[in-house]
């Protein structure tokens, strides 16, 4: 194979191409690499800020090992042009990585990749949906796989793309995730609100207690509604609460127990410590994903999970 590269797009820039007949209404070329030519977007979804876990090393039994990176998420679905293998697309892509500055994380090929990469979620992200894009769009085929994640660092943070082909209709999935910061569109629940709801429901619900992921440590941007909680707690000093810490349902039940009773333990310390509440009125507990109040099906579910409830303790 030549070297001559098939990427007809290449730019961080924000520049699009015109839409291509096949492409699926109101996709944009993918970031950073654009199209391999004469391929169309059969599928895309792009969410603001999302997260996401990328295999970057296979292990043994068909396991492996993932990185966690968040930020603006880009995945699209191509269809490549018949007469092109997936080994010529995907080194097409591979190149255009390597001279765009990013350095390979992780690279595999045919029966070099573990078994399960191609079949059950590329990486154990079961939602990033790779994998189903790859059978849906594709011939069928299972075989002439091939993997790459890479990384470039730019002043706001670092880029990852991860990038499968498979097939002898080839289909590309592309994944892009860019720098991006969480919109924080979270109400602050006030004292009196706080009040309100314990009155009429036993509990209050609070979104606006933030830790970063698989963390216990509380965020800076917490302090307001912890100011407003031990408002809270110092009008009505004959109150005993419960801090509850929930997760959502992604990962193993025991861990995510632990990380939220280490979660509503962060909240009891930061209230003593920065807020000078007595301490017996305090306990901390978590019920990890056992509480759910939205599926754990979606992103936007899952964030409904992750909080921190307070509860009135009758003792």
């Amino acid at each position: 194979m030549g070297t001559r590269a098939n990427i007809i797009f290449f730019s961080i820039a924000a520049t699009t191409l015109p839409a291509v007949a096949q492409d699926v209404k109101n996709s944009v070329e993918p970031p950073i690499v654009g199209r391999y030519e004469g391929s169309f977007i059969k599928e895309q979804t792009v969410n603001a800020f999302d997260r996401v876990a990328m295999a970057i090393k296979g292990l043994p039994n068909d396991k492996f090992e993932t990185i966690t990176v968040e930020g603006k998420r880009t995945l699209t679905a191509l269809q490549g042009p018949r007469g092109r293998s997936s080994l010529e697309i995907f080194t097409n892509y591979a190149n255009a990585l390597n001279g765009a500055g990013f350095s390979t994380v992780f690279r595999c090929s045919r029966e070099q990749c573990p078994r399960t990469l191609f079949v059950n979620g590329l990486g154990s992200d079961y939602s990033a949906g790779m994998s189903k894009m790859l059978s849906l769009y594709g011939d069928g085929s299972t075989t002439d796989g091939h993997y790459i994640v890479a990384r470039r660092k730019i002043p706001s943070g670092d880029e990852y793309i991860r990038i499968a082909v498979r097939g002898n209709l080839p289909v590309a999935a592309i994944d892009v995730v860019q720098p991006a910061a969480m919109e924080t569109r979270v109400k602050v629940v006030e004292a009196a609100g706080i009040k309100g709801d314990i009155a009429r429901r036993g509990k209050a619900v609070l979104y606006a207690i933030f830790f970063d992921f698989d963390r216990a440590e509380l965020k800076p941007d917490s302090k307001t509604q912890l100011e407003e909680l031990a408002k809270y707690l110092r009008t009505d000093p004959a109150v005993n609460i419960f801090v509850v810490g929930h997760t959502d349902g992604k990962g193993k039940v025991e861990y995510n127990n632990d990380l939220s009773r280490r979660r509503a333990a962060a909240v009891v310390a930061a209230l003593v410590g920065d807020y000078k509440i007595r301490a017996a009125r305090l306990s901390a507990h978590g019920t990890g994903p056992l509480a759910p109040v939205s599926t754990n099906e979606t992103e936007d579910g899952r964030a409904l999970n992750r909080r921190v409830e307070i509860v009135k303790r009758l003792e």
